[in-house]
């Protein structure tokens, strides 16, 4: 007898559901790549994670290199291809002018002059010089995510674009930015600071 009383309860809401489609569950499907960016504005770090959700078979569905479209770079400090984040290099670079490895790449969706902070593969540095097993090992995966990718800015900004190992697009977007917080000592610091100089000013 009590399960009537429930029935009774929900029948509104399923009422609801019935003659209006936006209260039903819609199930949005997953960007190809996503980038998280971690970026902390006091020094000037950041860092990202990369998710690749394609499907489909190697190595159009592989992930060799990306590149964050950041006028506020300063350097990428991928540690090279032997160090770091093993397999991976990095460089800041110009559409247009040292390119480097993505040259080539069709960067056509950024302004002319666009300048962006780029991580790759050895495979993807060098395609044509034969095949990299060690590229393969650290490239992004399907559902797969690797983090550490870090670098130095003086802002954080958001557009990006991935390849896959013959240089092709894997996707395009925009990276999702988290800032880091900053410490309250810091704030502590900053009006005790701003005080004492008041203080010696009088």
């Amino acid at each position: 007898m009590p399960h009537k009383h429930y029935f009774f309860l929900m029948f509104p809401f399923l009422f609801l559901l019935y003659i209006n489609p936006a209260y039903s569950v819609v199930v949005v499907p997953a960007d190809n790549v996503i980038i998280n960016e971690t970026f902390d504005p006091v020094f000037g770090f950041g860092s990202y994670s990369v998710t690749n959700n394609m499907t489909g078979s190697f190595p159009d569905n592989v992930i060799f290199a990306f590149a964050v479209e950041n006028p506020f770079a300063i350097l990428g400090t991928g540690e090279g291809f032997d160090d770091g984040m093993i397999g991976w290099a990095s460089q800041v670079f110009t559409m247009g002018s040292n390119e480097g490895p993505f040259s080539g790449t069709d960067l056509s969706s950024f302004s002319n002059g666009s300048r962006f902070i780029g991580f790759f593969t050895k495979q993807f540095n060098d395609p044509f010089g034969g095949f990299f097993p060690e590229s393969l090992s650290v490239a992004i995966g399907p559902n797969q995510t690797i983090d550490g990718f870090n670098f130095q800015a003086t802002q954080a900004n958001s557009s990006f674009i991935a390849f896959t190992g013959n240089k092709s697009i894997a996707g395009t977007g925009e990276t999702i930015i988290q800032f880091v917080p900053i410490p309250a000592a810091f704030w502590l610091f900053s009006s005790a600071l701003a005080g004492l100089i008041a203080i010696k000013k009088r």
